[in-house]
């Protein structure tokens, strides 16, 4: 039985944390009771509640305009899905998805808590310094100075992050450069309001504690399907809401976005089109695993699962994990062996699972690029989060323990 398990991100050579590419806002910031900053972004808000909320966000956003389906101006738009329950006019509400490039959650029936407002106008100036952000070239210096030497993301695998006890998160934020929300395993994972209320919860929660980013907590937005260590359903109809479910990710403004890099073109083609296209500034994670199964994968095999995880190129950086059988050295260096020969010009992270426990600094779970290519580093679950909600990720402090210092 496989009790362990390191997920992971990657480093650079840089001793810095430098995320500065990803988080510096782009607005002046002037004094507020609700909301610290005025966001001078011009953009465009649609929905059906979107005249009711312009009065209250104005102040915040003096450069919000709201139109009427179907003709909005031409500047950034965002969908303000008031839909919790999926009980909007179908028809107005997929129209108000396609004109717009991205989209934030509100419950209305929440206007007259100021709480609400706060959280709401905070997320959104989060959201229009993302949209309003580059993207970032595969390969490029941003892509490795997001990702210093040890850093780590914390996996949110809670079935609803706000089941978290408020204590949790200025600790969680004091080891960790990032959160995954594993939206397979949220109790409401099919709705698309409630992922998206989940992202935002979970910058709003953070906002107070984050110590190893400038502003905001980056999110890495993960859909993990069954046969790759996830539960979402992996026929053809689970894979289509999955890539669908991943374009709310982009929608959100995550600043990763983790893609299961095996389903084709016909999936993942469709995915990176709205990504270039829109030109979100969200970093592409191509990503395998190889989970169980008869026989230990060959070298052949496993570089092509790497160069399946570049994503034809549009990959920001591609992770491969492998299973062992036997764990022997040369098993477990397979994964990073493939990973050197077949990624070509970005980093990449490079994992094997282990069969029994596997102790940090014993069984090599994580493997480091050489330099001068930069090394790779892997995230590990906080130790104030029950196990049972993250069972298979070493806690941060242990990994950087066990690791030969840089």
């Amino acid at each position: 039985m496989i009790e362990a398990l390191l997920i992971g991100f990657l480093l650079t050579a840089t001793t810095s944390f430098n995320l500065s590419h990803i988080h510096k806002p782009h607005r002046s910031i002037q004094s507020n009771p609700l909301h610290s900053n005025i966001n001078n972004t011009p953009f465009t808000l649609v929905g059906a509640d979107a005249p009711l909320l312009s009065p209250l966000l104005s102040p915040f956003f003096p450069n919000l305009t709201t139109s009427s389906p179907p003709s909005p101006p031409p500047s950034i738009t965002i969908y303000l899905n008031t839909n919790i329950h999926n009980t909007a006019n179908f028809h107005e509400h997929a129209h108000n998805i396609k004109i717009s490039s991205y989209e934030i959650a509100f419950d209305k029936s929440t206007l007259s808590d100021s709480r609400s407002l706060t959280h709401l106008t905070y997320n959104l100036d989060r959201l229009l310094t993302h949209a309003s952000s580059p993207p970032s070239p595969p390969g490029s210096p941003s892509t490795y100075n997001f990702f210093g030497i040890n850093t780590f993301f914390t996996s949110l695998t809670a079935p609803d992050v706000n089941q978290l006890e408020s204590s949790i998160w200025s600790k969680l934020c004091l080891s960790s450069d990032a959160m995954e929300l594993r939206v397979d395993l949220l109790s409401d994972c099919n709705n698309r309001w409630t992922v998206l209320h989940q992202m935002q919860s979970i910058r709003s929660l953070t906002k107070a504690h984050v110590v190893r980013g400038d502003l905001h907590m980056p999110i890495v937005f993960t859909v993990r399907s069954m046969g790759q260590a996830g539960k979402w359903p992996n026929d053809e109809a689970g894979i289509a809401a999955m890539y669908e479910m991943l374009e709310v990710g982009l929608r959100g403004g995550c600043e990763v976005l983790d893609v299961e890099a095996n389903w084709g073109e016909k999936f993942i083609g469709k995915l990176l089109n709205h990504h270039k296209n829109a030109k979100h500034a969200t970093l592409l994670l191509g990503s395998f695993h190889v989970v169980g199964g008869e026989a230990q994968i060959n070298t052949e095999e496993g570089e092509k699962y790497a160069r399946m995880c570049s994503l034809q190129g549009s990959a920001h950086c591609a992770k491969l994990v492998l299973s062992c059988f036997d764990e022997s050295e040369a098993e477990a260096g397979l994964a990073k062996a493939v990973c050197e020969t077949a990624v070509k010009n970005i980093p990449f992270c490079a994992l094997h699972r282990g069969r029994r426990k596997v102790q940090p600094g014993g069984e090599r779970p994580i493997h480091a690029r050489e330099p001068p290519r930069p090394p790779l580093q892997s995230c590990a679950r906080s130790n104030v989060i029950p196990r049972h909600y993250a069972c298979a990720q070493f806690v941060s402090f242990q990994v950087r323990n066990s690791r030969p210092q840089h």
